[in-house]
Order: C-alpha cells, then structure tokens, then sequence
C-alpha cells in the first residue's frame, strides 16, 4: 500500500469529502476495512454506474454517489425528451399538411 503522500509527490491535491453534509462517513475502521478487502480486485469500470467518484464514495459512505454522472444522464435525458418533441411535432406538421392535401382533394373532386 502507498501512502497519498508518495504517489502524488510534489503535485498539488486535495482530499474532498464534498458528500459529508448529505451522507454520514462510515466510521474510519470500517472505511479501511473496506479498502484494503478490494485491494487486488478486478472492478469493472462504468462511467454513468460504477465510475472513480461512485468507488470512492462507496468506499466513505456506503452508496456509490457520482454527480458527475447524475449530470450526464441528466443531460441525455434532456436531449432524448427534446428530441422526441421535435419528432412529435415533425410528425404533427406532417399530419396536418396531409389533412390539407385531403382536404383540396375532396373539395377539388366534389
């Protein structure tokens, strides 16, 4: 195991514990109890349900929590609803510029 201090040598960091006020830290044992029973593990990596900030936040409290990813699936989820209303309303100036042409017709052949 290596210490924060060794692999980050001389760059700057910080340690964020942004989740505190939301969700209690589980207590420091069970934290390290925690990491070293995945020390050596195979984890498969998922950016949007199993990313970086999801293990570590698993890790402090107990539930894996990504905002990063919330923001993005957000997102999608935004861009697939205005997607489907553009097609919703591509498909209603269809309906109603053929209702017209029916319309002529009928007039035209009456």
């Amino acid at each position: 195991m290596q210490l924060l201090k060794d692999v980050v040598g001389k760059d700057r960091y910080r340690i964020n514990n942004k989740y505190d006020e939301t969700y209690p830290p589980l207590p420091m044992e069970e934290v390290i109890q925690r990491s070293e029973f995945v020390i050596g593990q195979e984890v498969e990596y998922d950016i949007l349900v199993n990313n970086c900030e999801h293990f570590v936040t698993l890790l402090r409290y107990g539930e894996g929590i990504s905002e990063q990813a919330n923001r993005a699936l957000n997102t999608i989820g935004v861009v697939t609803a205005a997607a489907g209303a553009l097609s919703f309303l591509g498909l209603f100036s269809k309906r109603q510029r053929a209702n017209t042409i029916n319309n002529l017709l009928k007039i035209y052949w009456n």
